[in-house]
């Protein structure tokens, strides 16, 4: 019979058996969130290479596609385009300053109309002082110095009137000339520099996109090498998997070694420090391996993705080529207030144009009656004979003076006539100069911006994947603390199960379970044990045949 003590220690062994088949049970259940995160972020990454892949071999297609070209293409015709704007504002500049020059000479003639009437009012005073010492005279000429005096306050009105519209005139012409001049100097200075600006980052872009389109293919090779990598880290997580299984197992063969100094036993314990063995081993493989990655991507990201990021001379922005884009938007849109001023201008030089020519033919019709006036002074002094004389020569000054003006105001119709024509003709073109100031840019702006969108289009997403790549790479950390406690505890666990003594009682194990538990076994390594334990057993002399023991086991992050 058993002793008391022998009892009691064979308690405590069942003891210690049991809080051994949890511990075991407990690290099995988490051998899996142990590799799960450093799973989840070889994935994160893989999958990241990949489209990074994807996004370069789009670049290198970009960089053989005809849409560059297109691009450039558009953007070299449009200097045709300004030059012609260019030139139409040189000659509307032309127009207006003969038509400014027109205007100072009616200035000059009015100023010699003015000394005329002033002349003809002092006639007519001079005619009504020789008309007051002929008393039998006053009554039947009074009249024509009466007549005198209304028309000469008629033409200084008319005179203060035609002043008034040429200065309306002249203002209109000025401020018209103004607006070429601003539009010009927008057209050139903001427009086409907005224009040119574009084009030099449009070829600029081009020649950045064929450079680093022909690194691309090296950077596509380091992505393929980096994707080997870490898909080879990733395998080395199956260590993860295998611990697992191999864990199950051990509690499996702890569950039927029953009694104490079983052999179980010291195939339990060699499992576990195989088990120890080959994780340490392949964590450190798996360390090795994440490092290599985690320097072959720093190294991509420092030295061939910096186009991405604006670090170098090589610069892919694609931002850039929409924001060229709204700068032209914004130049022509402060060409529109431009725009309708000068159709206002016009307006108010027509309206002037033909206040102006209104006055020229009032003005005929007063010119005419002061010359009868003139006239019929002269034929009235000449019936009077000797008396007449003194007041036939300032009759025939009144005609002088008449004669004067009218030749003046003739002038000043011919060439108010080409006035009218030419300051029609320039507001009509400058207003017309300043919608084709407007249309060009954004006829030529409409013909970039598909282009320039397509490609931005092509690059937005290259540029966000690197972006995404450089930051997951600057934030990559592994912690394999987790890992290294797991094995550290696996080397524990296998210092924990009591070895088979030989020459001690021993508990025997049926073949029955023998068989099970070789079956069980689906490790190549674990087999080995098993082997080495049990060498005689009829399970390791059939091992041939037997189902073939697997050597690599299903990935469960794959």
């Amino acid at each position: 019979m058993m002793s008391n003590a022998q009892a009691q220690h064979r308690h405590l062994a069942s003891a210690d058996q049991v809080a051994l088949l949890e511990d075991v049970k407990h690290l099995r259940d988490t051998t899996e969130n142990v590799f799960l995160a450093t799973g989840e972020q070889l994935m994160e990454i893989a999958t990241l290479l990949e489209t990074a892949i994807t996004a370069f071999n789009t670049l290198v297609d970009l960089s053989r596609d005809d849409l560059m070209h297109k691009l450039r293409e558009k953007a070299l015709g449009q200097e045709e385009s300004f030059e012609e704007l260019r030139l139409g504002f040189v000659d509307a500049g032309k127009k207006i300053t003969g038509l400014t020059s027109m205007l100072r000479f009616l200035d000059r003639e009015f100023h010699r109309v003015r000394r005329s009437v002033t002349t003809t009012r002092f006639v007519v005073v001079n005619a009504k002082t020789v008309l007051s010492s002929i008393p039998s005279q006053q009554q039947r000429l009074g009249h024509l110095t009466k007549e005198g005096s209304r028309v000469v306050e008629e033409m200084e009105g008319l005179l203060s009137q035609f002043e008034s519209t040429l200065h309306g005139i002249g203002q209109s012409v000025g401020r018209m000339e103004q607006v070429v001049l601003l539009v010009g100097s927008t057209v050139d200075d903001n427009v086409r520099n907005a224009f040119d600006a574009l084009i030099s980052d449009i070829t600029d872009f081009e020649e950045n996109v064929q450079n680093i389109a022909g690194s691309g293919v090296e950077t596509s090779l380091r992505l393929r090498g980096l994707q080997a990598a870490t898909a080879k880290a990733v395998a080395g997580l199956q260590v993860g998997d295998s611990t697992r299984q191999r864990l199950d197992h051990v509690a499996f063969v702890l569950e039927h070694a029953s009694g104490d100094n079983s052999p179980l036993q010291d195939l339990a314990a060699l499992l576990l420090d195989d088990a120890f063995q080959e994780q340490s081993e392949k964590l450190d493989q798996l360390k090795n391996s994440i490092a290599t990655m985690i320097t072959g991507l720093r190294d991509l990201v420092q030295t061939h993705l910096l186009e991405f990021s604006g670090s170098t001379e090589r610069t892919l922005n694609a931002s850039s080529l929409l924001g060229g884009a709204k700068r032209i938007s914004t130049s022509v849109d402060a060409l529109r207030p431009l725009r309708d001023e000068a159709g206002q201008r016009y307006q108010m030089l027509d309206r002037e144009l033909d206040r102006f020519n209104g006055l020229i033919r009032q003005n005929e019709g007063v010119q005419i009656r002061i010359q009868h006036i003139g006239m019929d002074a002269v034929l009235a002094c000449t019936r009077l004979g000797d008396d007449g004389k003194p007041l036939k020569v300032v009759a025939e000054q009144i005609q002088i003076v008449a004669q004067e003006s009218g030749d003046h105001f003739r002038s000043i119709r011919e060439t108010m006539k080409e006035i009218s024509e030419l300051g029609r003709s320039v507001a009509s073109e400058t207003e017309e100069m300043v919608q084709r100031s407007i249309q060009v840019p954004a006829t030529l702006s409409a013909d970039f911006s598909p282009l320039i969108t397509q490609v931005v289009a092509t690059l937005s997403p290259i540029q966000s994947i690197v972006a995404d790549l450089q930051g997951k790479t600057a934030a990559v950390k592994f912690d394999f603390t987790p890992a290294q406690a797991h094995t550290a505890r696996l080397e524990w666990l296998a210092g924990q199960v009591p070895r088979f003594i030989s020459g001690q009682k021993t508990a025997t194990v049926s073949d029955a379970v023998l068989e099970t538990l070789f079956r069980v076994f689906t490790i190549e390594r674990e087999r080995d044990v098993f082997r080495k334990v049990f060498p005689g057993h009829s399970m390791t002399a059939n091992a041939a045949s037997q189902p073939e023991a697997d050597t690599e086991m299903d990935d469960f992050f794959l």
